[in-house]
């Protein structure tokens, strides 16, 4: 009776782990210039350290062929999962790294029916499995646990609801092959299921502060992932190929957005802040337009940064960061452009000092970090801005090279930040998050969110002095030069005549 207690809790305990389904997948292969981005920005990030957790090994019994009938309940801040198993067989090892346990039950041919109940702040989530294949694994270090299901050939029936402040998500899943990873990192959740071929009926509404998000669709392939932060909760779904039909309604605080999209190729991502859900549609269709005004040395670099998202009402506060890597054969003067931020131009921060007087050739390369907030339209995010530029002097030509230089000034990295609203992030390419400072003038750093807009580079045509004409120049030069002081110091010569003929006839008068 003691050893069946035993095992009994020991299968309560797994159940309670495997609840927490979340799963952190992290992009790797960064890219040189991504990487070249993140070294530039974090000169001004404060660097802090991780914390080692200390292991020790505690091995669990083997549990064979059981039927397992639990039912779960929630009093308080204490949760209880129990789902009803029948005819599994149940292969458990456990171990315990200080005070980290780990729960890793393998289940195979195994009928699960489970619930799901929200009562209070406690949230119960119970899918229904049938003729599922599943091999769990599941690791805690520090607080932070580890659930990790492969679910294979699973017909899974999900409902959802949301009462008070509990929420219910339940999507109704047919003929899928579901492999999930779940992650839990202090107190984060991550949750990553990948769905393939899949039928789905998703419905949505929303009551009080509560928001319910259900598209429908239909022969779709849906990758996706899931991230929570503290208690802010990430769904991000890549949708391929998909016919969705939304709609949108506001009322008083609550918000639906619901797009109308056809045919489309989809990439989405979710948030969730304290109460508040947003689901925006896609920040990859980023239109960057960059020109160049005026002649010679002196040019005016325009650039227009629009996002044809419609965001949640009311307007998000968001700035954008444009991040410009100006090259040795430009150079931007801070003092001018300080000045025009007086005037509405944006605010920049240089990442080092800037020589206005060097020569193309012995000047570096150098990054200017330009903010300015972003102004909410009809069609969108939209966003224009001014920057002076000037051409240096390049070295001569010699006999026979090009009596031009060419000067590359590359499209800037678009980054964007909401104020209170973490970005979300994803496996995408474009949502990749980087640290920079949040504005010109504040030492606080901001999470950026990089965009994928990316503009052409723009083309600037320099005359370059020709060594063969050396000769000339010089001798011109001196001739000038000579001439030019022989009439300073004549006007100067006249203008003491003239003066010392008022003072003669001044005295004369008097």
């Amino acid at each position: 009776m003691t050893y069946l207690t035993s095992a009994c809790l020991s299968l309560l305990c797994a159940a309670l782990l495997l609840i927490h389904n979340s799963a952190g997948l992290e992009n790797a292969g960064a890219t040189d210039h991504a990487a070249e981005l993140t070294t530039s920005l974090l000169e001004f990030i404060v660097k802090t350290g991780g914390r080692e957790n200390r292991i020790q090994h505690t091995v669990c019994p083997s549990l064979s062929a059981v039927r397992v009938n639990r039912t779960a309940q929630n009093q308080g801040f204490h949760r209880y999962v129990c789902p009803s198993l029948s005819a599994v067989h149940v292969n458990r090892t456990a171990q315990n790294q200080g005070f980290h346990r780990y729960v890793c039950p393998s289940l195979s041919a195994v009928h699960v029916n489970r619930t799901a109940q929200n009562q209070g702040f406690h949230r119960y989530v119970c899918p229904s499995l049938s003729a599922v294949h599943v091999n769990r694994t599941a690791q805690n270090q520090g607080f932070h646990r580890y659930v990790c299901p492969s679910l294979s050939a699973v017909h899974v029936n999900r409902t959802a609801q949301n009462q008070g402040f509990h929420r219910y998500v339940c999507p109704s899943l047919s003929a899928v092959h579901v492999n999930r990873t779940a992650q839990h990192q202090g107190f984060h959740r991550y949750v990553c299921p990948s769905l393939s071929a899949v039928h789905v009926n998703r419905t949505a509404q929303h009551q009080g502060f509560h928001r319910y998000v259900c598209p429908s669709l239909s022969a779709v392939h849906v990758n996706r992932t899931a991230q929570n932060q503290g208690f802010h909760r990430y769904v991000c779904p890549s949708l391929s190929a998909v016919h969705v039909n939304r709609t949108a309604q506001h009322q008083g605080f609550h918000r639906y957005v619901c797009p109308s999209l056809s045919a489309v190729q989809v990439n989405r991502t979710a948030q969730n802040q304290g109460f508040h859900r947003y689901v925006c549609p896609s920040l990859s269709a980023v239109q960057v337009n960059r020109t160049a005004q005026n002649q010679g040395f002196h040019r005016d670099v325009v650039t227009e940064v629009t996002l044809p998202v419609a965001m949640a009402t009311p307007p998000i506060p968001c700035r954008l960061l444009l991040v410009e890597t100006v090259p040795a054969g430009m150079y931007v003067d801070l003092h001018q452009v300080t000045f025009r931020t007086d005037f509405g131009g944006p605010q920049v921060l240089a990442l080092r000092d800037i020589d206005v007087e060097q020569a193309a050739h012995q000047s570096p390369h150098h990054k200017l970090l330009l903010y300015s907030p972003l102004q909410q339209g009809p069609k969108g995010f939209t966003w224009r801005v001014v920057l002076p530029v000037h051409l240096r002097y390049h070295r001569w030509a010699g006999e026979g090279e090009d009596t031009s230089a060419t000067v590359k000034l590359e499209g800037p990295d678009v980054l964007m930040h909401c104020e209170g609203y973490r970005p979300v992030t994803t496996p995408c390419v474009e949502s990749r998050l980087f640290p920079a400072p949040c504005d010109a003038e504040s030492q606080e750093v901001c999470l950026w969110q990089l965009l994928s807009g990316k503009a052409e580079p723009l083309l600037f045509q320099v005359p370059l002095g020709q060594q063969t004409h050396a000769g000339l120049v010089i001798t011109g030069t001196t001739v000038a030069a000579a001439l030019g002081s022989w009439l300073i110091l004549a006007a100067a010569r006249r203008a003491s005549r003239v003066s010392l003929r008022r003072e003669e006839a001044k005295n004369k008068e008097e």
